[in-house]
């Protein structure tokens, strides 16, 4: 298969930046046994300091954007993330439309000093304003871009591949924030396309390389979890379920069920469970984003078949944060105001819930697995 990605170099070491606080509980002196991750698109979050690639609204050279809004917004961003898990927070943080580095540092060890976060790595992400990173609780084995090229776009959005270690346990998290639908659905969808493309083959890569790896996709996408539904089945999407795909059996795209026995990575296949499909059907409309008084699906959690096969971490829950705190009068996101000071984002965070499996409950699911297999034998006998 045509290598469709370009990984730039790792990310240098200097910005991996790694801060100790002394705690009594963090990091715990126990294996875990749950994990919490969360997903939030801040919307613009910049830094009081002028490097040129701002949008204008948060130019500080022009008067309008201050070192006082920034601690504003900085705070009101760690408000939401601490209502994630407000016992010890989230393990692991991603985060879009961050400006940088500098951002992160000062929501982990400031903002966020109360939960000890020792890693923290933003995408280097050159000429573009905004870019994405992750806060974690366990250390950053390491951490790299994946850059994209099509011709009709200028200067797509990387995708940043992370690997995290959690109690023996290797995690890769790919945090991404697709193009955007400005200038027509349909227009821009080769762009995502592109993007799922380069994750899925990746994807396969490290199955090659690690077949017990827990892989996520994470992010701002974009896209629908029914997004082939919403246009019609008019075109092919970067999302598309896995019952459409004898439409398109050779397209190489982000395959979704809501069936956890359907997922599968394997060196041909690839079929991410999305625990998006878990919440349809409850009554009523879902969603992190609203878009014209209709609630979007953007923002994901895509989870390979290692999640669902009783070793050590399972998948276990899902859920948008959308307390009224953190709500317009309508429901939706209360987004930040430079004007009234007030606000967070235009996105709900989303959260993962992920347990690990206790040794006798993979020890029984060993013993009841003999036993099927001895019984088929039997029968078949």
């Amino acid at each position: 298969m045509k290598k469709i990605l370009k990984p730039s170099l790792f990310i240098s070491l200097t910005l991996l930046f790694a801060i100790f606080i002394k705690c009594s509980f963090f990091p715990e002196a126990d294996p875990p046994k749950n994990l919490v991750i969360v997903s939030y698109n801040v919307f613009n979050l910049f830094d009081d300091v002028r490097n040129g690639t701002e949008y204008p609204e948060f130019d500080p050279s022009r008067g309008t954007w201050t070192s006082s809004l920034y601690r504003q917004r900085l705070s009101n961003v760690a408000d939401v993330i601490a209502a994630t898990e407000p016992r010890r927070g989230p393990d692991i943080i991603c985060l879009q439309e961050i400006e940088n580095s500098r951002v992160l540092r000062d929501l982990a060890t400031v903002w966020l000093r109360q939960f000890s976060y020792n890693y923290y790595v933003a995408a280097v992400n050159e000429g573009s304003a905004i870019t994405t990173g992750i806060i974690s609780r366990y250390p950053i084995k390491k951490s790299k871009n994946h850059s994209l090229y099509l011709k009709e776009f200028s200067n797509l959005r990387i995708i940043t591949e992370t690997l995290i270690e959690i109690d023996g346990s290797d995690f890769y998290i790919f945090n991404c924030h697709l193009k955007s639908k400005i200038g027509g659905d349909e227009q821009t969808e080769p762009a995502r396309i592109k993007a799922a493309k380069a994750i899925a083959v990746r994807c396969r890569e490290i199955y090659l390389e690690n077949p017990n790896a827990k892989i996520i996709v994470a992010g701002d996408l974009n896209l629908n979890i029914d997004e082939f539904k919403r246009n019609n089945r008019r075109y092919l999407t970067a999302i598309m379920p896995l019952s459409e795909m004898h439409l398109f059996p050779f397209e190489d795209v982000l395959v979704v069920t809501g069936n956890k026995y359907e997922a599968v990575l394997s060196e041909d296949s690839l079929v991410f469970y999305s625990p998006w499909f878990g919440l349809q059907g409850q009554g009523e409309e879902i969603g992190s984003y609203l878009f014209r008084g209709r609630w979007q699906t953007i923002d994901h959690f895509l989870l390979t078949a290692p999640f669902f096969n009783n070793r050590k971490w399972e998948y276990s829950g899902f859920r948008v944060l959308n307390y009224r705190e953190f709500s317009d009068a309508d429901g939706a996101p209360l987004r930040w105001n430079t004007r009234t000071q007030r606000g967070y984002s235009d996105h709900f965070p989303i959260i993962l819930y992920i347990n690990r499996v206790s040794a006798t409950w993979m020890s029984r699911t060993a013993v009841q697995g003999s036993a099927y297999f001895a019984s088929t034998n039997l029968m078949a006998g």
